[in-house]
């Protein structure tokens, strides 16, 4: 049954997420989520006969835009979708790439998905009335992005489970949740190794080009060449953005331009980012590390539905009384000019 037909809406919650983990063969509002998508046309990606049989599908962003418009005026309708919002939110948080404008693409099944890659060519011409118009023969290659398993972990005690739903414990549980799910993806998008397992690092490409910088904080003019370079490759100047580590950011803070103005290279009184262009900062991003590349041309793709998983007795959590919730995301991250990423680092 799914969560519309009950009467009334109930509140999801974090902590019937967690009570429904305990105990997944008591059918909960929390154990529907599957089977909301699915009356929705959706596709969770949750199969209750897989190797994670005792797993719960979350909601996606899918759901909440589904349910906001079939249920707007229902009795109770915005505490349900609200508290679906808000675990989905945690599940499959904003990164640093979403804040700069890199596109978002959330499919169904597990298949990979190519995104078409056009090389450089006239999209157009002029000519006379009677003229022919001139023979176009693009190009056209495609990247794929494929489902990696990013498996991220909130571990909590049985007194804080105890306490879930009381005095606001659930916003510091969803916090936890959000903060591992970012860190597991958003590393693994700038720093994955490629491998099987792994994307492929927007960072670490080796198809990426590179600036050498004589120190470990860089010269405005070692920010100069890597625009340059990036120019180059046929990146525009216009929707480039930087992506740096809180050091490099600290250290940017407190190095000047050279210019005759008491100016620095990061400036947040200014509001203007690194030469003009806007700036990502993360924990995410190697120290040391300097990343410009057109977010537009970048795109980051999750399958199906994210789904959780109790973990009660690995590592003697049940000795010491405790538990941890394990969050499953299967997501890539892919270039579309890979060589219009161009990262600079000291020699």
């Amino acid at each position: 049954m799914a969560i519309e037909n009950l009467i009334p809406p109930p509140a999801y919650s974090i902590s019937g997420l967690l009570r429904a983990l305990d105990d997944p063969l008591v059918e909960s509002y929390e154990t529907q989520i599957a089977a909301t998508m699915q009356h929705h046309g959706i596709d969770s990606f949750f199969n209750p006969g897989h190797k994670y049989s005792r797993a719960i599908a979350l909601p996606n962003d899918k759901l909440i835009r589904a349910l906001g418009a079939t249920e707007s005026g229902q009795s109770g309708a915005n505490l349900t979708v609200g508290g679906l919002a808000e675990v989905a939110r945690a599940a499959r948080p904003n990164l640093v790439l979403d804040a700069l404008g890199v596109p978002r693409r959330e499919v169904g099944g597990m298949a990979g998905l190519h995104f078409p890659v056009t090389q450089a060519f006239n999209v157009g011409s002029w000519h006379g009335e009677f003229a022919e118009g001139s023979e176009l023969n693009p190009t056209i290659k495609s990247v794929v992005a494929n489902p990696k398993e990013a498996r991220a972990w909130v571990q909590y005690t049985r007194e804080l489970y105890l306490q879930a739903g009381k005095d606001q414990l659930d916003q510091d549980i969803l916090g936890m949740l959000s903060d591992a799910a970012r860190a597991t993806i958003e590393h693994g998008f700038l720093q994955g190794t490629g491998s099987v397992a792994q994307p492929h690092g927007l960072i670490s490409r080796q198809a990426k080009g590179s600036q050498l910088f004589a120190n470990p904080t860089p010269t405005r003019l070692e920010l100069l060449s890597m625009l340059g370079k990036y120019a180059e490759a046929g990146g525009r100047l216009d929707r480039a953005a930087w992506i740096i580590s809180n050091d490099m950011a600290v250290d940017l803070m407190s190095t000047s331009t050279g210019s005759m103005e008491s100016r620095y290279l990061l400036d947040p009184g200014y509001g203007e980012g690194i030469l003009g262009r806007p700036v990502g900062i993360t924990d995410h991003a190697p120290d040391g590390t300097i990343l410009l590349f057109d977010p537009t041309t970048c795109r980051t793709v999750y399958w199906g539905a994210p789904f959780a998983l109790l973990d009660r007795f690995s590592d003697g959590l049940d000795i010491r009384g405790e538990a941890r919730m394990l969050l499953y995301n299967y997501c890539d991250v892919v270039a579309l000019h890979p060589d219009q990423l161009i990262v600079g680092a000291a020699a």
